[in-house]
């Protein structure tokens, strides 16, 4: 399970020309022109859709169903194709949130009935916008597209772009392998369902966009987190080719795990699931269940179980997070080759791409799961520092490296995020204690790229003032520019803004931008340092105090986001159970 706990660890707080289009693309005939109107009443494939004014002059809609509710003999299958409306739907509330661990409570909260997305855009008559699409994190087991931080409408309205926000199966509801669920059909046999849930969402993007005024020959993929490892998987999906254009990974890194991950954990979670269900009173009894049952009853135990009990036998972290693999490499959603395929080259999706990681990614996770450390600053700062070095060589500088090896990628723009990152003389533009808790952590840079400085929520509550909303104003204005020139043309610029230069390894080159900021300005700038996995662990060892070295690995083994890249026995050190 080595790889499984590191995977769901990142949170914070992912079917072009096979079957899977067969099943996901609508039947009705196309729609007449005009296309687009400029009113909330917009003709959709399945039907009308009708939205409402919303804030910064833009248009909204919300809930707009892209696939069919995943309920009953739907649930451990490929997206299916929404049905069409009998009456104008309409759009203004969000969907439910998908099935998941809530936050606050550790209780089971959401809906399976969640596949749904939401639309902004400006109020104004221009046709052939660009097309923003969020992808929400959440370690693949929580998370959902109704976040305050995740509104479209600021956005829509200074870039001038069509906002997207999609909502896909969480957890084991969007990840499950077992032969039990096969069906031949090669989409659903993979396991890969939330990978399959955006696909889907991009399809519906390609089929019905326009008729929102935007251009579907121009789509860029956005998320962070476990959002930015699914914008990172769909770059490994052939089923994906050609339903988008661009790419922005904020704080991921690539994860995939092999069919024998997600054997291995059904295997162990089943009999589980056969006591929580009452047909058996110990796991042992149920293994025995289980060897004398038909597939077929199998199967039905697995889409006829409460959702409850699915979510409650999946081992968990805290904060929301459960314990398990996704995003199967099983050859025909996901590359065969899992992360090999960038090294080979034979990735199907090489577009212009934006990734970068925040000074203080490991910073919250020590925060939040880790709370132990805080009462000693020089242990929780050196962990924090060499973690989100850790994170920045795998999540940016080491994958930029590795793709870029191959002539027909297209240029790579790397980024590191610092602002208020954590000064231990107390000098830093946010808050005490937040700044030495979190600093510049993860998940704060979402408000400056979706331009939600304005937003009440997790992280503006503790880490925006009046007195640093000038530097934060000024650094924000400043990414929402250059994102409004990478998704126009592919470049990250701007008038009057520092030259983000595309990622160089060679020695001297611009490798990537500092975006940082003190209470009155932003400060950007051209860096030339990068990290490997290898350099960074060479500044671990050359800590001079040998027990701080000692406490400081301890703590990077403790902590799984970091684990796994520390540790000579991952198997064995890294499993939380």
């Amino acid at each position: 399970m080595q790889k499984l706990i590191f995977a769901a660890f990142l949170s914070a707080t992912l079917l072009a020309c096979s079957d899977s289009a067969e099943q996901t693309a609508p039947t009705a005939d196309p729609i007449p022109e005009p296309l687009w109107t400029n009113t909330a009443l917009v003709e959709t494939l399945a039907g009308e859709v009708n939205g409402h004014e919303s804030a910064a002059a833009t248009w909204s809609w919300k809930g707009i169903p892209f696939a069919a509710p995943p309920l009953g003999e739907l649930r451990f299958q490929a997206p299916q194709s929404v049905e069409a409306y009998s009456e104008t739907l309409e759009a203004s509330d969000f969907g439910a949130r998908c099935v998941q661990i809530d936050f606050t409570t550790e209780a089971v909260a959401g809906d399976e009935d969640c596949l749904t997305l939401n639309v902004w855009r400006p109020q104004t008559g221009e046709e052939g916008l660009p097309v923003y699409v969020w992808i929400h994190g959440g370690g693949n087991t929580s998370g959902s597209a109704d976040q305050p931080d995740y509104d479209g409408a600021n956005l829509a309205a200074e870039s001038n772009v069509v906002f997207v926000s999609l909502q896909y199966r969480l957890g084991p509801f969007g990840w499950l392998v077992d032969p039990a669920l096969r069906t031949g059909d090669a989409n659903t046999d993979s396991g890969n369902f939330g990978t399959l849930d955006l696909i889907a969402g991009l399809e519906w993007i390609q089929s019905n966009i326009a008729q929102f005024g935007g251009d579907p020959d121009n789509v860029i993929i956005t998320g962070e987190s476990a959002g930015g490892i699914n914008v990172l998987s769909l770059l490994l999906s052939p089923q994906a080719e050609g339903l988008f254009h661009k790419a922005v990974s904020q704080s991921g890194f690539l994860v995939v795990s092999t069919e024998q991950d997600g054997l291995d954990f059904t295997a162990e979670i089943k009999p589980k699931l056969v006591v929580a269900e009452g047909l058996a009173a110990t796991e042992s009894e149920a293994v025995d269940l289980l060897a004398g049952m038909h597939p077929d009853e199998q199967r039905s135990l697995l889409i006829n179980a409460d959702p409850a009990s699915i979510i409650n036998v999946v081992p968990r972290i805290g904060a929301g997070l459960l314990s398990m693999p996704f995003i199967y490499a099983d050859g025909h959603v996901i590359s065969g080759e899992g992360e090999a395929a960038f090294s080979s080259g034979s990735y199907p999706n090489k577009v212009p791409l934006i990734m970068g990681t925040n000074t203080g990614d490991v910073r919250l996770f020590l925060f939040l799961l880790s709370g132990h450390l805080l009462a000693d600053p020089p242990l929780y700062n050196t962990v924090a520092d060499i973690g989100g070095k850790l994170w920045k060589a795998v999540g940016a500088d080491q994958l930029a490296n590795t793709m870029l090896q191959h002539s027909d990628q297209p240029p790579i723009f790397v980024y590191q995020f610092g602002w208020g990152h954590h000064e231990p003389d107390g000098s830093g533009i946010t808050p005490q204690p937040w700044n030495y808790y979190m600093g510049a952590s993860h998940a704060l840079d979402i408000p400056f790229f979706l331009n939600n400085l304005d937003k009440s929520g997790f992280f503006a509550d503790f880490n925006f003032t009046a007195e640093n909303r000038p530097g934060r104003e000024a650094l924000g204005a400043a990414i929402v520019e250059y994102l409004q020139g990478f998704v126009t043309t592919g470049e990250p610029a701007g008038t009057d803004l520092p030259a983000w230069q595309a990622w160089s390894s060679n020695p001297g080159d611009g490798t990537y931008l500092l975006l940082d900021g003190t209470l009155d300005e932003a400060i950007i700038a051209m860096q030339t340092d990068s990290f490997t996995v290898e350099s960074v662990l060479q500044e671990l060892d050359a800590i001079p105090d040998p027990e701080l070295q000692a406490r400081v690995r301890a703590a990077l083994l403790d902590l799984a986001v970091t684990c796994f890249v520390v540790s000579d026995d991952p198997v064995n050190e890294c499993d939380v159970e």
